[in-house]
């Protein structure tokens, strides 16, 4: 059963689907744009195209484990396997890595 546009029920076969991990929901293209109209919305909010969803509990992951370097669903990371770990939105995690790699380019100069 393919994914639906969150705000217009229109199925991810033939479209790419997109989630927004601030708004929690998942959209086409054509909602993203009606949605995130202005430039200090689009700023703050992370367009991720849609991913696999969690095995155990069928949900789209949102969040990354830093602890054990996996990506979770909000189930999981409120799990006792997940207890006390470092889990952090999954746009928070891209941008620490993309720093941590700019960073590194910069030391090897």
């Amino acid at each position: 059963k393919p994914a639906l546009c969150s705000l217009c029920n229109t199925p991810g076969v033939n479209l790419p689907l997109f989630d927004c991990a601030h708004c929690f929901s998942t959209m086409c293209e054509g909602c993203w744009d009606k949605v995130h109209l202005s430039p200090a919305i689009r700023a703050r909010h992370s367009k991720i195209p849609h991913t696999k969803k969690c095995s155990k509990h069928k949900k789209t992951f949102k969040l990354f484990c830093v602890t054990d370097s996996a990506l979770v669903c909000y189930v999981c990371a409120f799990s006792k396997q997940h207890q006390g770990h470092n889990v952090v939105p999954i746009e928070e995690h891209l941008a620490s890595a993309s720093l941590q790699v700019e960073l590194a380019h910069q030391l090897e100069e």
